[in-house]
């Protein structure tokens, strides 16, 4: 008995795919529950050279799910459909990696569409798919897993019972242990049930309740494979010997999507007080009904997907689905209103991973109680206290889409309705901008007709925040200055760094600079001092657009760049794309004309990946001083045109925007004739944003050509 790392009876099929994946782009995993396709796709990844990547697709609960979950494998959490797609699909341009998209079976149709899209855009990338069905895409390579050969179900069972240190192996019967695989019909996962139940009872007592539990009427269903049948039998009779409190907490803990913490188990079962969740917890990973996650600061759980849908067709069939899943609901409102509280005191990078963990979880709660409205109160309160995760991980757009459906669902609880105006007004990208002031006036408005004084100033910033983006500047400042008296009395350290930097920005928009710093400054000092990354990001891009402003090109190039750094490690790239374009202009002005495209080409690229009207339309129009510069005015025209007409939509210019969009078009107007320059002007605003963008990368492009051929 020689395994690999623990890996048995696989290495023939573990060569053919090696080979596989050389000549081809899809290779898929195919066969029955608990025949090990995971394990084995596992031990490809870890036989090759290079990248690899693992997306479960278990914690999918629709089609739609798929793109966003292989997306955030790659730390893409950028919003919607349409735009992770994009993301993703940029992301992997130029890779050579491997990405294993585990557990197909129930999203086939998406994972199909997304495997033809990767092999037509993506030459280097290779995708290997587990599933108990083929993919049915035309350059699919299919590997039909089977029972592990007698020999090696015989090693396997051996080796785990020595794990579990049950029984010793010399007291073990090998024709028994032939006949025990054999009854499993050598399936790895059953294997795994069956030698774990060694610590309960002999070898032969083994036996004869497999003769008595796989001949089960109960699952010889039409249409199900007599392996699938003896699976499930198996399942069923390794939950029998289990106390009422152990079926219990197994049954209920698969609500779960892609696993739990400790934690969280033991708050499903905060009511029962005599339910021992730790003894339990241990009691189970000891019968492989579920499995510890290794590699976890926080410990966590999961079950196989077989034994999942198992236990969830026992809870339906007992009637307690609704109580798990309301239970499982409320867990998670509570587990957002945590991130929600903590997102001031503990560090991004914590705070992300320890709440990223549960993100199926909420996305399976959000989909029960709100999308099907089985408790659409809880969903409301759920996508109230998520917004601050939503934002921080850049999913505002899709997250804006929830906010409309809580909306709907809150009825006339004003505490509710408060929470949700407020949320729809910091979830800012991809909504207009009358539509995020109005949210914020309403916020405003409900926290003061209840008389929260902290709620009330804490949304009055926000509000003042929206007015100063519109123009309003008279009832920005009054609102503004109130609110930040009464947060610095009674607000925390964050409360008080956004409050001087919502006045910093009032005071940029003004062009009083000296103000405008002043607060920008305060804002930084306690965002080092707090920990408050992002924040100490957005005040480095306030000052650094100062410094342009003074003409210190060199030192805004530096503070952008700093803030830059500081916006990716947060996995804020919107902010990040924004501190590119600044960088660009400031290598413009200093002559460096192939740096500028270059930052103006990523910054491009980024925003068509975020998706964000504003981004592009800034892009679109700073890119329109390369076409300039290059001779290109009429090109320069539409960009400008193009832009601006995006622009309207979503927001007001800064002042230093709008003096540069001011000088280039009328630079532009002056050499193309004002009637030439406003028929070309007019056409951009008629065009679509792909021949937007198109424009604009052939101008960086061209940039790159013209710089090289000087160089010459």
């Amino acid at each position: 008995m020689t395994p690999v790392n623990g890996f048995f009876g696989r290495l023939k099929e573990l060569g053919r795919i090696s080979e596989l994946l050389q000549e081809a782009r899809l290779v898929t995993i195919a066969g029955p529950g608990g025949c090990g396709k995971t394990r084995l796709a596992q031990e490809v990844a870890r036989s090759r050279e290079g990248e690899s990547y693992f997306a479960d697709l278990s914690v999918c609960t629709s089609e739609s799910d798929v793109v966003r979950t292989i997306a955030g494998v790659f730390g893409i959490h950028e919003t919607g459909q349409r735009g992770s797609l994009d993301g993703l699909i940029e992301t992997l341009r130029q890779r050579s990696l491997l990405l294993i998209v585990d557990n197909c079976e129930h999203v086939i149709g998406a994972v199909a569409a997304f495997a033809r899209i990767v092999i037509r855009e993506n030459g280097d990338v290779r995708l290997l798919a587990t599933s108990r069905e083929v993919i049915d895409v035309a350059e699919e390579r299919v590997v039909r897993l089977r029972p592990l050969e007698i020999s090696s179900a015989v090693d396997l069972f051996m080796d785990r019972a020595a794990e579990h240190g049950s029984v010793p192996l010399d007291e073990l019967n090998p024709v028994r242990v032939r006949d025990i695989c054999q009854r499993l019909d050598a399936l790895p996962f059953a294997i795994e049930i069956a030698a774990s139940a060694l610590r309960m009872m002999s070898p032969d007592a083994l036996a004869e309740a497999l003769d008595e539990r796989l001949v089960l009427p109960s699952f010889r269903l039409e249409n199900t494979s007599k392996r699938r049948r003896n699976l499930r039998s198996l399942i069923e009779w390794s939950v029998g010997p289990l106390s009422m409190d152990e079926r219990l907490v197994l049954r209920r803990l698969a609500v779960f999507v892609g696993g739990f913490s400790e934690e969280s188990a033991r708050s499903m079962f905060a009511r029962d007080m005599h339910v021992d969740v730790d003894r339990i917890l241990k009691r189970l990973v000891a019968t492989s009904l579920i499995a510890k996650e290794p590699s976890c600061e926080v410990a966590r759980y999961r079950m196989l997907e077989t034994t999942r849908e198992y236990l969830l067709a026992m809870l339906e069939q007992l009637h307690e689905t609704d109580a798990a899943r309301r239970d499982h609901a409320q867990m998670m409102v509570a587990l957002a209103q945590e991130a929600r509280s903590s997102y001031a005191r503990m560090d991004t990078h914590a705070w992300l991973e320890r709440f990223s963990a549960d993100e199926a979880n909420v996305r399976a709660a959000l989909d029960w109680s709100l999308e099907r409205m089985h408790d659409p109160s809880a969903g409301a309160w759920l996508v109230a206290h998520w917004t601050p995760y939503a934002t921080a991980v850049g999913g505002a757009i899709e997250h804006r889409r929830w906010i409309t459906k809580a909306f709907a669902a809150a009825g006339s609880d004003e505490l509710l309705r408060a929470e949700l105006h407020a949320a729809a007004a910091t979830s800012v990208f991809g909504a207009a901008a009358g539509d995020i002031e109005e949210h914020a006036r309403l916020a405003y408005q409900y926290y003061n007709g209840l008389g929260d004084r902290l709620s009330t100033a804490r949304a009055q910033r926000v509000y003042g925040t929206r007015l100063a983006e519109a123009g309003n500047f008279d009832r920005a400042k009054l609102l503004l200055l109130s609110a930040t008296e009464i947060l610095e009395r009674e607000g925390n350290a964050l409360d008080i760094a956004q409050a001087y930097y919502s006045c910093s920005e009032l005071y940029g928009f003004e062009s009083r600079e000296q103000e405008a710093q002043t607060y920008a400054e305060r804002a930084l000092a306690i965002a080092r001092r707090s920990g408050f990354h992002t924040l100490a990001a957005a005040a480095l891009s306030q000052i650094s657009y100062f410094a342009f402003a003074q003409g210190d090109f060199v030192r805004s190039a530096t503070l952008s760049r700093e803030a830059r750094a500081l916006f990716k490690k947060q996995g804020a790239h919107n902010h990040a794309t924004l501190a590119s374009l600044t960088i660009g202009q400031c290598e413009y002005r200093l002559d460096n004309i192939r740096s500028a495209a270059a930052e103006f080409a990523d910054a491009l690229q980024w925003s068509n990946i975020l998706g964000d009207r504003w981004l592009l339309a800034t892009t679109l129009e700073v890119t329109s001083t390369i076409a300039a510069t290059l001779g290109h005015d009429e090109v320069a025209a539409r960009l400008l045109g193009g832009g601006s007409q995006l622009l309207e939509s979503v927001a007001i210019r800064r002042p230093l925007a709008q003096q540069a969009f001011d000088a280039i078009c009328a630079a532009v107007r002056s050499r193309l004739g004002a009637t030439e320059f406003d028929r070309v002007y007019g056409e951009g605003a008629m065009l679509s944003i792909p021949a937007l963008s198109a424009m604009a990368g052939e101008m960086t492009s061209r940039a790159f050509v013209r710089q090289d051929a000087s160089a010459r």
